[in-house]
């Protein structure tokens, strides 16, 4: 699927889809490994955290379904409503702006505040196969007390003017109904069965649209983070990906070192060196303290610090009156390289 919206991505002019193109490209290309705050490796996976990147609606979809879930937790009669716009030959982008105007009317009316507490939603669009044309829903799960279908229906359809499609329905599983929310922020769009013009419509309208709404009680109630950004507390960078996965095509003995405990790390880590774990395989001894700081040690010799070293890979070394961890440079260079081998950024961290 991202070759697919590269491709489709690929075949506009405009300017400012060309350059979502080259960050859609890179993404995830180069990570980096870096050193964090409590003394473990993290990882830097280079997230793009564009709509149209299959890898990161799945990482934004996880995050976003456990601040989900846990807000759905605190509501006292959760309701499933699907609020629908009647499709017509318009495009994406004032659909979308309709369809966000008619939830903000309604929200202001005196039958909704009598009936409606607060809530989530999210946005799901899809593409009509049979006349071409956008379908945008609004999927929200609201708390406060019973309201009549035909009540809501009739609401909807005086503050859009044409719609009256809805659809509501008591909760009795909110760890189930909290997942089928939070799916449509995880899953992609289906794109393969769309044209080139209609793919870049869709990046273009979904571009800066946040698609998961709080109102009432629950405003800001998941308003962490809506992107793929790492969590961890970062203080130095070690080495890259590509320059490890080089210096184990060398037989590196660092290197090596160096994999068999992002193995052990799981994760990102262990799949950033090509380690797959087995599920039914039983999980690895966590890495000790100690483990973590020669890992630490190896990233930086594979990184071009000749004053690393470890006694356990290094036996014969001869003492030389320094600590045996090594003296940080005072400046290092960390070189990103792209699929083809050819240096594409430099950056000097002091």
């Amino acid at each position: 699927m991202r070759h697919f919206v590269l491709k489709a991505l690929d075949s506009t002019t405009d300017a400012a889809t060309r350059k979502r193109l080259k960050r859609l490209e890179a993404c995830c290309v180069a990570p980096l490994l870096a050193l964090k705050s409590d003394g473990r490796v993290g990882i830097v996976p280079g997230f793009c955290r564009d709509r149209m990147c299959p890898t990161c609606q799945h990482h934004r979809g996880r995050e976003v379904a456990a601040r989900v879930e846990h807000a759905v937790g605190r509501m006292n009669a959760p309701r499933f409503l699907t609020l629908t716009l009647r499709h017509q030959t318009e495009s994406l982008t004032a659909m979308l702006d309709r369809l966000y105007a008619s939830f903000r009317l309604l929200r202001k009316t005196d039958a909704w505040k009598a009936h409606v507490a607060g809530g989530i939603g999210t946005l799901e669009v899809t593409l009509s196969q049979t006349d071409g044309c956008w379908h945008a829903h609004l999927h929200l799960l609201v708390d406060g007390s019973f309201w009549k279908h035909a009540d809501i229906k009739a609401e909807w359809l005086r503050v859009t003017g044409d719609s009256e499609i809805v659809w509501v329905e008591a909760v009795h599983d909110r760890s189930k109904a909290s997942k089928y929310v939070s799916t449509y922020i995880g899953k992609p769009a289906d794109v393969y069965s769309w044209t080139d013009p209609k793919v870049c419509e869709y990046a273009t309208a979904m571009s800066g649209r946040r698609l998961v709404v709080t109102f009432g009680t629950f405003y800001r109630a998941i308003a962490a983070t809506d992107d793929c950004q790492t969590k961890a507390t970062l203080v130095e960078p070690l080495t890259s990906v590509p320059a490890l996965l080089r210096s184990l095509g060398r037989d590196d003995v660092y290197a090596r070192f160096a994999r068999s405990l992002l193995a052990r790390g799981g994760g990102l880590l262990a799949r950033s060196v090509g380690a797959h774990m087995d599920p039914a395989a039983p999980k690895p001894t966590p890495l000790a303290p100690h483990e973590w700081a020669s890992l630490t040690i190896a990233l930086r010799r594979v990184n071009g610090d000749a004053t690393a070293w470890l006694p356990e890979l290094e036996p014969r070394r001869k003492w030389l009156g320094r600590p045996h961890t090594g003296t940080a440079r005072d400046r290092c260079t960390l070189r990103l390289f792209d699929d083809a081998g050819a240096p594409t950024r430099n950056a000097a961290v002091r």
